[in-house]
C-alpha cells in the first residue's frame, strides 16, 4: 500500500549532521532513517525500502556512489541526492552518470535540500500514477 509520507534514509558519518537533517526532516513531513557508514545503510534498505536517499559520498569502508549503486539493487526505485564537502567535477560526474537526483555541497542551506525533497516526491508521485495508468502534470 503507497503512503504520502515519504521515507529518507540520511547517510553520513558525522552524527551531527544526520541528527540535524533527520530533526528537519521530522518537522517537515517526512520520514527519517539514519546510518553512519555502508553496511548500515544496506541492512536499513532491506528493512525499510526508502523512496528517497540522502547519502555522503566520503563513507568509511564504501563510498557513496558504490552504495548507492548497491541499494538500487536493493530498491530500484530509490532516488539519491549525494552530498560531499568537495566540489570535485569528477565527483559530481561519476554521480550524475549514476543517476543521481541532485549533489549539495556541504554546508549547504536545508532549504534548498527541501526543495529537492519535494521535487522528488512530486516525481515519485506522477511516476507511480503513470504506472498506474494515470497521467498527471507537475
Amino acid at each position: 500500500m503507497y503512503t504520502s509520507q515519504k521515507t529518507v534514509m540520511v547517510v553520513d558519518d558525522q552524527v551531527s549532521i544526520r541528527k540535524m537533517i533527520k530533526e528537519f526532516l521530522l518537522i517537515t513531513g517526512y520520514e527519517p532513517f539514519e546510518a553512519s557508514d555502508g553496511m548500515e545503510a544496506l541492512d536499513l534498505a532491506v528493512r525499510e525500502k526508502p523512496d528517497i536517499a540522502l547519502v555522503d559520498i566520503n563513507l568509511p569502508g564504501i563510498d557513496g556512489i558504490s552504495l548507492f549503486r548497491c541499494m538500487k539493487k536493493i530498491c530500484p526505485e530509490l532516488m539519491a541526492i549525494f552530498m560531499s564537502g568537495s566540489s570535485d567535477i569528477w565527483t559530481i560526474k561519476r554521480a550524475n552518470e549514476e543517476g543521481v537526483v541532485d549533489f549539495l555541497i556541504k554546508p549547504f542551506d536545508i532549504l534548498e535540500l527541501l526543495d529537492i525533497l519535494n521535487n522528488c516526491s512530486a516525481s515519485r508521485i506522477a511516476s507511480r500514477g503513470e504506472k498506474n495508468g494515470i497521467r498527471c502534470k507537475i
